[in-house]
């Protein structure tokens, strides 16, 4: 599959369900104006490329996903966690960037386990990780913009600096959409294992000592 067509296959989805009327469901505490601004201002700009010179090109939807990451990481209340948020957000970038630099020297050294069930792991420990929305946007951000920075220092002195391809996109596009996936299903569980009849049994007999 080409670059691309996965993140354009993500977006979709979203759309749809958006539409169906799933946003409360996937996006809650978000109001619609901010889905729509995100859209609205992101797509275009990722038709925007700058070429700052020679070697180092940037997409202008690399650079509006760093503002929205800088945007949330300075409302973010107390230290603690913007230092978390960032410190995972490295350490899982520097995963993804470990995956990416092996399936291309060596699949071997991957333990025959394709990037994207790689990439499908991080997703995952993305939703169980960082509950919110907006965390889940910048924290991803922080995670594909590092691995290719990291993956692009190690080229660059070949390939130069492409910051913003399609593959950007596309994991992403990915990470958030399984992300989001991730933590609904996993307040859903909360919720349904909060009102079973066990549980509530459970709190009957331990209010009643």
């Amino acid at each position: 599959m080409n670059p691309g067509y996965i993140a354009l296959l993500c977006c979709s989805i979203v759309f749809i369900l958006c539409a169906s009327g799933w946003k409360d469901v996937l996006f809650r505490g978000v109001r619609h104006r901010t889905i729509l601004m995100f859209f609205t201002i992101g797509l275009p700009s990722v038709f925007i490329n700058w070429d700052v010179s020679g070697q180092v090109k940037i997409n202008g939807g690399f650079v509006f996903l760093l503002i929205c990451t800088a945007a949330v990481l300075f409302r973010i209340n107390g230290r603690m966690l913007f230092v978390q948020t960032v410190t995972a957000s490295v350490l899982l970038g520097s995963v993804l960037a470990f995956v990416e630099r092996m399936s291309e020297a060596s699949p071997v050294m991957i333990l025959y386990i394709p990037v994207w069930e790689q990439v499908l792991l991080l997703g995952l420990i993305n939703g169980l990780f960082f509950r919110d929305t907006f965390l889940q946007v910048a924290a991803i951000t922080l995670q594909v913009a590092f691995a290719v920075v990291i993956v692009q220092f190690l080229q660059a002195p070949n390939n130069g600096w492409h910051l913003g391809m399609p593959g950007f996109y596309d994991r992403w596009c990915l990470l958030f959409t399984i992300a989001r996936g991730a933590s609904v299903c996993w307040e859903f569980g909360e919720k349904f294992i909060g009102n079973s009849w066990l549980v509530q049994r459970m709190k009957e007999r331990g209010w009643r000592k």
